[in-house]
């Protein structure tokens, strides 16, 4: 028998522990597809002639190189409604799993579906040491064409709302129209938030600007959506409102953090009674007179102090958060700095106004409720007015009636 000589043997040890990494799992690779995929995505079925500013909020806080990983091969997958996601090397728990899918869901809502799910799957050595990881996913529709369908009614409805949009060359003016639009675009799912007739369609962009009818989730992910491709960076927060779990938006304007509210500013299904006093959602609306659907504004553009009053964020505060609102809403809403100018214009305005006109204003002073009414009586105003105001009493919407 020919003995191997020190070449020949070195080689077969290269050979045999290359395998032994390999079959321990510190040969698994991060695949070419993902190493190959840049960040951030833009969906060329979007059609806008502003260049889209794609801030993926949610990806700059995942806490791990996995996750960051991971949300690469589910945006991947997902954008082609594939079955599962590449493997990356590697674990990740269960939870750094769920905090990569409420990422990518909020980052790129255009490619969520109402039940799309995703299961865990490890890929282990002969030790149990986990090798890598991927996801199996599972779509509500898996009828190809209907699938097909269902987003391109979805593109049809963004593009359309930008291609409205194109002539508004003020950023300001142009972001309130993305939040109007999203806004009369759904009606606020009552049922869902009570955990009746469950319809997940509201927690998607898709109900919100298709089926029409959405939860605060759905409405956030759409105004972000419409104001990203529409050049405004926005993105969606997470917290509590009054004690509620909820959704809203924060926008970036010249460098400064703002906040935004869209569904508490959707204002439907409001009543009004023999006291005068607004009610939303009643439950036996027969007896009461309906207000007028509108956009209120309470929430538009708000600095987080105003928003925190009502509103608790699981986020961090940002080093850019704006400290004043005022910029923001000039020559968008009248604002008013103080007391007289406010008095002023409601004798102006609200004096000769028509039943069912409605009026947004901002003030630079917080005026509370009864001192609200108080000088819209003083400033001599003959019509019938009713309001709401947001929690910090820095906005309010005027209802004549």
């Amino acid at each position: 028998m020919r003995r191997m000589n020190k070449t020949e043997i070195s080689g077969l040890l290269a050979l045999f522990f290359a395998a032994l990494l390999v079959f321990s799992g510190c040969g698994a690779k991060i695949p070419k597809e993902i190493e190959a995929f840049s960040l951030p995505f833009a969906d060329e079925n979007i059609v806008t002639t502003f260049s889209p500013v794609l801030p993926q909020q949610r990806y700059k806080v995942l806490k791990s190189e996995n996750q960051r990983l991971m949300y690469k091969a589910m945006l991947l997958a997902i954008k082609d409604q594939a079955a599962e996601t590449p493997a990356i090397p590697g674990d990740l728990t269960d939870d750094e799993a769920s905090a990569v899918y409420d990422a990518v869901s909020d980052d790129y809502p255009q490619f969520f579906e109402p039940s799309l799910t995703y299961k865990i799957v490890r890929e282990q050595t002969s030790s149990g040491k986990v090798r890598s990881v991927l996801c199996q996913l599972n779509y509500i529709e898996s009828d190809p064409g209907k699938a097909a369908a269902r987003r391109q009614a979805f593109y049809d409805a963004v593009n359309k709302i930008l291609a409205d949009s194109v002539s508004i060359t003020d950023p300001l003016q142009r972001e309130r129209f993305f939040y109007e639009k999203t806004i009369f675009a759904a009606k606020y799912d009552y049922k869902q938030a009570d955990l009746l007739n469950i319809d997940l369609n509201t927690h998607t962009a898709y109900g919100t600007l298709v089926a029409g009818k959405a939860v605060c989730d759905g409405y956030a992910k759409a105004f972000a959506l419409l104001c990203n491709y529409g050049g405004i960076e926005a993105w969606t927060e997470s917290g509590y409102f009054e004690g509620t779990s909820h959704a809203w938006n924060g926008v970036k304007i010249d460098g400064k953090v703002y906040y935004c509210d869209p569904t508490v500013d959707d204002a439907e299904s409001r009543y009004y009674g023999e006291d005068k006093n607004v009610m939303i959602n009643p439950d036996n609306p027969v007896t009461l007179t309906t207000l007028p659907d509108a956009a209120t504004m309470l929430y538009f553009n708000l600095t987080r102090a105003e928003m925190s009053v009502n509103h608790v964020f699981k986020s961090e505060s940002y080093p850019e958060d704006a400290v004043d609102s005022s910029a923001v809403t000039k020559n968008v809403l009248p604002r008013f700095s103080d007391k007289n100018e406010l008095s002023g214009w409601m004798t102006q305005t609200l004096s000769g106004a028509q039943a069912g006109s409605g009026y947004a204003v901002a003030v630079d002073f917080s005026i509370g409720k009864s001192e609200f009414a108080s000088l819209i009586s003083s400033a001599g105003v003959t019509s019938t007015c009713l309001f709401v105001q947001n929690g910090a009493n820095t906005r309010y919407y005027i209802y004549v009636i």
